[in-house]
């Protein structure tokens, strides 16, 4: 699932399934980076519509968004730890 239309709802589906309860619910961002592309026409990229896709969505499900690191022309290493609900990004 790379595109945020279809991974967002399945994730959120999945956690609730599971027992999450949705307003104790919280995303973090991370991604969007158009590696292939000008700087110049990031706003056309695949990444830059995911990206947008990701927050209408979560926006939609009344979701806050309380960190974000999109964008750009480089990828990133994400970590996440999900006993803690931390995560880091950094440029590769």
């Amino acid at each position: 699932m790379r595109f945020a239309d279809v991974a967002v709802t399945a994730l959120l589906q999945r956690m609730l399934e599971l027992g999450a309860r949705r307003e104790h619910i919280t995303a973090k961002i991370f991604g969007g980076a158009a590696l292939h592309r000008e700087e110049q026409e990031y706003a056309t990229s695949l990444g830059a519509s995911n990206v947008v896709a990701a927050m209408r969505l979560l926006a939609d499900q009344s979701i806050p968004v309380v960190a974000q690191d999109t964008g750009g022309m480089t990828g990133r290493k994400i970590v996440f730890h999900s006993d803690e609900g931390t995560a880091w990004s950094k440029p590769v």
